[in-house]
C-alpha cells in the first residue's frame, strides 16, 4: 500500500478485503519503499494513491509494469479530492 496516509488505507483496505483474503500489508509513503516490497514477489496487489510524497501515483505504476517482478502484479489506484 502506496500513498500519501499509507497506515489509514491500510486498514481501511485490509478490513475490507480480510473476511475472504489471507491479506498482509505493507504500508509505505514513497514510491522507492513500494517498489522494493514488489520485488520481493509475495504481492497480489498493489494499492496506490496518486498523491505520494516522492513521486506520482501513475509514475510509480509505470515503473512496477516495467519490472519483470511487478509487471503481472493487480493494481488498484485510489483518488481522493483534498479540501481547499
Amino acid at each position: 500500500m502506496v500513498g500519501e496516509d499509507p497506515e489509514i488505507y491500510a486498514r481501511n483496505t485490509k478490513q475490507a478485503l480480510e473476511d475472504r483474503h489471507t491479506v498482509s500489508i505493507v504500508a509505505e509513503a514513497e514510491a522507492e519503499a513500494g517498489t522494493a516490497a514488489a520485488r520481493t514477489g509475495n504481492v497480489g496487489l498493489i494499492v496506490v494513491s496518486l498523491s505520494l510524497q516522492d513521486t506520482d501515483g501513475l509514475r510509480l505504476c509505470s515503473q512496477l509494469r516495467a519490472m519483470d517482478e511487478s509487471r503481472q502484479i493487480l493494481i488498484l489506484i485510489l483518488i481522493h479530492d483534498t479540501p481547499n
